[in-house]
């Protein structure tokens, strides 16, 4: 049965949105998939949005640059690109570098809209407020997904179009309270941009005699009409000795640094015209090159601004919701929003006459043209936005359904840089068809769509278990949404491949468990290093040989705090998220199953562990995993004996295969993760058997999820099946 034509279905709903392409700097609107109503956020529909002409130009330049100049222009890249390539390898890095050059990115951050729908658990806003959305989640498209802690009501007195600037806005007034502007002080704002004119009106609305400095003459007379008690042209002024003159000698007690400017002139003249002990704080974009005389002789203190305040790139605010404790934290960046809606409201801060440009959304090419191009004074564009719904293309193809239950047509759920580099590649190779891939970023969806050669795309995961077309759905998202969407891709009789882990707790197990039993859908997880060559060549080499005993080591890097892994929600931690790869690959060497698990962890560091795990045929595995060792030590060393015989491998690229005193050793190819994605796609089409046996499957997931557990009751803990299946009849067995 022949298949509808790439772009073709499932188009109604589509909307507009304002797209960079990172390789060319060239911007465009295109049509991407909707967003998806999530937990704890809402839908909007934007009416206004603002470009952040700083950010933005930015942005656009450094695309137009070639891929030298951008080494030159950013060096902590190339620091992270050579990082990359000594952990990973040269072909992975470059893998990485093209995907990242080649995806489009969505622009803005700042937008105000209608609510459209809100989910069940957010109860503070309503289908149809008005609203003012921040974040990378406010781009400049027709719909968006806020969360609710980057989104605030906008006063009746305030305009959508004034909303718009409330990021912006907030920005500015983190910057304020981080300079601690005291009534009567006097304050000078270094770059006059929408940034600098928003934040000298905040000081003139605090008390505060405010001066300006900027390079662009119409500014400085835009700023003197907003309130600036004087502004100077830095490059025909002494600037130092004006600001000296009308602070009679003193100098001002507080500078605040917007400008964006490949030069530290900024700082330089800060530390010149701030007063002894004065505070100069950082919010613009320069090389902080910090002429030492002058700070020093002066005791200035240096302050920066993050953003738009407390709660700024920490997910647990942003993407869950939690919010900080009124008491604790005054002014969040949700707070800030809040507060600069009502200096709008109030006439305390005009954003009106800031407005140079007004385009509608489909002339936003335009728009970054006159950034791009320089030639007159740009200091705020708003987009508007059309009432009514986009114009999307209809669905040509109804019912479709794949040629036969037992092919491999793909659903993808998530695709991250793991995904691109090593399912996608292997997925279009080996399996069936793509028929859609589904990403939490519409425009990253249709982008995948269109390189891939995917059917269709989407944002909402249901798409893909739904779809007629789809007759296996591969998982790459976040570990904390595994559960949960393989339960609904084995409840819609889909077969499902995971990346690992099954899940985050007991509960969630036991629910994939349940959904399994019932379900005609087959289910494998990606655990790759058990389909490596280095894995297969030691289990037949060790076949018959007895119970083995195993040495697993994993050197690997430390991960940040911040990194998504370590959120308990998103990522589980890295014993929970990772350690079942090592525990299946012991089950796999000796054909059994987990019976007992123990765990130490070092004290004071969580990722760095040693568990031991018992089998069912009597081998015993040790796995110690070190976060902080010498990249000299390799990553992975497994050490396996049984009987007489042993083998090593290492780094799954070779393996030593031996009996007592004699010893050979090959290069091997790999980590095996073509070989699961292939094994997947056979197993299916009912070409192979089970590729991972049920009781390693689940009783591997179920002893990575004991190990906590042992760690805290310091003794060791059975895992059996009676913790999945009791209450769900008779067991399997065990492999």
């Amino acid at each position: 049965m022949a298949y509808a034509p790439q772009g073709t279905v499932g188009r109604v709903g589509w909307i507009r949105q304002v797209l960079l392409d990172p390789r060319s700097g060239e911007v465009g609107v295109e049509m991407t998939p909707p967003p998806v109503l999530e937990p704890g956020g809402m839908l909007v529909r934007t009416c206004n949005s603002l470009v952040s002409v700083g950010t933005e130009r930015s942005k656009v330049q450094f695309g137009a640059k070639s891929l030298l100049q951008k080494a030159r222009n950013r060096p902590d890249l190339v620091r992270q690109v050579l990082s990359t390539a000594r952990r990973e390898g040269l072909a992975s890095t470059f893998r990485k570098v093209t995907d990242r050059l080649e995806t489009p990115e969505g622009l803005g951050y700042s937008s105000a809209g209608i609510v459209e729908q809100v989910a069940d658990d957010v109860t503070e806003l309503h289908v149809g407020d008005r609203v003012a959305c921040a974040g990378t989640y406010a781009n400049h498209a027709e719909r968006v997904f806020v969360p609710i802690n980057l989104c605030c009501r906008v006063p009746d007195e305030v305009t959508l179009e004034q909303a718009a600037f409330t990021t912006v806005g907030a920005i500015a007034l983190q910057g304020v309270r981080q300079a601690d502007a005291r009534i009567g002080e006097s304050v000078c704002v270094i770059g006059l941009g929408l940034v600098g004119l928003l934040v000298a009106q905040i000081l003139k609305a605090s008390g505060c005699m405010v001066y300006g400095v900027d390079l662009d003459r119409s500014k400085l007379g835009m700023a003197e009409r907003l309130g600036v008690a004087k502004a100077w042209d830095a490059r025909h002024a002494d600037v130092a000795r004006e600001v000296m003159a009308a602070t009679a000698g003193r100098g001002v007690d507080c500078v605040l640094l917007t400008a964006q400017t490949s030069s530290n002139e900024p700082v330089v003249l800060a530390g010149e015209i701030a007063r002894d002990k004065g505070r100069v704080v950082v919010l613009g974009a320069f090389p902080i090159d910090l002429p030492r005389s002058s700070f020093y002789e002066k005791e200035l203190e240096l302050r920066l601004s993050r953003s738009y305040g407390p709660g700024r790139y920490d997910e647990v605010y942003e993407r869950h919701g939690i919010d900080y404790p009124y008491g604790y934290v005054r002014w969040t960046e949700k707070r800030n929003m809040a507060a600069f809606l009502e200096m709008v409201s109030a006439g305390q801060v005009d954003v009106n006459r800031l407005i140079t440009h007004r385009r509608p959304l489909a002339e936003a090419a335009d728009a970054y043209r006159l950034l791009k191009e320089g030639k007159e004074t740009v200091i705020a564009i708003v987009f508007q936005y059309p009432e009514e719904k986009s114009v999307s293309e209809p669905p040509t193809c109804q019912n479709l359904r794949p040629q036969s239950d037992a092919e491999a047509h793909i659903g993808l759920i998530g695709a991250g840089n793991f995904a691109q580099t090593h399912r996608l590649p292997y997925l279009k190779r080996h399996a069936t068809s793509l028929q859609v891939v589904v990403t939490r970023r519409g425009h990253h969806a249709s982008f995948l769509e269109k390189k891939w050669g995917f059917a269709d795309s989407a944002c909402d995961p249901q798409a893909a278990i739904d779809s007629p077309a789809v007759s296996a759905v591969v998982i790459a998202t976040r570990h904390g949404s595994h559960a949960e969407l393989i339960c609904r891709g084995l409840d819609a009789g889909k077969s499902v491949f995971v990346e690992k882990p099954l899940a985050l707790s007991l509960d969630d197990l036991r629910a994939v468990y349940q959904s399994y039993r019932k379900s005609r859908g087959k289910l494998v997880v990606g655990y790759n290093r058990r389909f490596s060559e280095a894995a297969a060549r030691a289990r037949e080499h060790l076949a018959d040989a007895g119970p083995m005993m195993i040495q697993y080591r994993i050197n690997n890097s430390v991960l940040p705090s911040s990194h998504w892994v370590n959120d308990p929600i998103d990522g589980g931690g890295r014993v929970l998220g990772e350690c079942c790869h090592f525990v299946d690959l012991l089950c796999y060497l000796s054909g059994a199953v987990p019976t007992y698990v123990f765990m130490v962890n070092k004290p004071g560091a969580s990722e760095e562990m040693s568990a031991s795990i018992q089998l069912s045929d009597g081998s015993v595995g040790s796995i110690v995993h070190v976060a902080q060792g010498s990249t000299l030590l390799g990553k992975e060393r497994i050490e396996i004996f049984a009987g007489a015989k042993f083998a090593l491998i290492e780094d799954f690229t070779r393996v030593t295969l031996g009996s007592g005193d004699k010893a050979s050793s090959l290069k091997t190819s790999g980590k095996g993760h073509e070989e699961c994605v292939t094994a997947f796609c056979d197993y299916v089409a009912g070409k192979c058997p089970p590729p991972i046996p049920d009781g390693q499957l689940f009783l591997a997931a179920l002893a990575t999820l004991r190990l906590p557990a042992a760690a805290s009751a310091a003794e060791p803990v059975r895992v059996g099946w009676d913790d999945l299946a009791a209450e769900y009849g008779s067991t399997p067995g065990t492999l």
